[in-house]
């Protein structure tokens, strides 16, 4: 049953992100990407929240290298954003809505910290196999199919407790999908070499996620701004 449970999970990703890559290369194909970036469409959104996030450096440090590798091949396909080494991460979940920075005082964030202390107690590590390098909207990303369901329940765990203390997480009502976000296009040069790093560039790795991250930060998780409220696990 366990082992059914597995595969029907990971078939369920497979087919995600087969959809994702086929609506890429679409948009690459037929110009609507690169129609958008020319009208400014590829700034990432603004404000700040609190998010708990497993970031790279913190989980698999080596991991960070062949990561580097996929990005310095985006220089092909046009003008991108890399993710910094410290910025690269997969988010367990947004525990607020996007606000000003002042928005979270002292008291706000105290009392997500004891709530994410609580539900985040106990929790066993989870492995994230990295699949395959992917593209929606503008953001590239590295396909992440966790190793059981656990992630997606701790997901909803904590988005019941934040709604609990008045708070409006970022619930999506597929709980499952994990992206490990690495660069964001700004510019398309080659929609032809987009193209193939979406339909022939491997990706195999893994990341076992073993420490979780409690931070404030931006959308990209920026290291000259984000400020880590608590470090929960090994």
């Amino acid at each position: 049953m366990v082992e059914a449970t597995q595969r029907a999970l990971e078939q369920r990703a497979h087919e995600r992100f087969g959809r994702l890559r086929r609506e890429a290369v679409s948009r690459l194909e037929n110009g609507v990407l690169a129609a958008e970036l020319r009208v400014g469409g590829s700034a990432p959104p603004s404000g700040w929240c609190v998010s708990c996030i497993a970031r790279v450096v913190t989980n698999r440090p080596e991991l960070v290298a062949p990561i580097e590798v996929v990005q310095s091949e985006l220089s092909a396909i046009g003008e991108c954003t890399r993710y910094a080494p410290e910025s690269l991460h997969v988010s367990l979940l947004g525990l607020t809505t996007r606000s000003a920075r002042e928005s979270f005082d002292a008291e706000r964030v105290a009392a997500l910290r004891t709530v994410v202390r609580r539900e985040l107690a106990g929790v066993a590590p989870s492995t994230m196999a990295l699949t395959g390098v992917n593209l929606t909207g503008n953001q590239w990303f590295l396909e992440a199919v966790p190793g059981d369901g656990s992630w997606a329940r701790l997901r909803r765990r904590l988005a019941a407790a934040a709604t609990v203390i008045g708070e409006e997480p970022m619930v999506h009502p597929d709980t499952e999908p994990v992206h490990l976000n690495i660069a964001r296009i700004s510019s398309l040069e080659s929609a032809a070499a987009a193209v193939r790093l979406l339909t022939s560039r491997p990706f195999t790795e893994s990341m076992i996620v073993s420490t979780i991250e409690l931070v404030i930060t931006d959308f990209v998780v920026d290291p000259a701004v984000t400020v880590v409220i608590d470090t929960i696990g090994a």
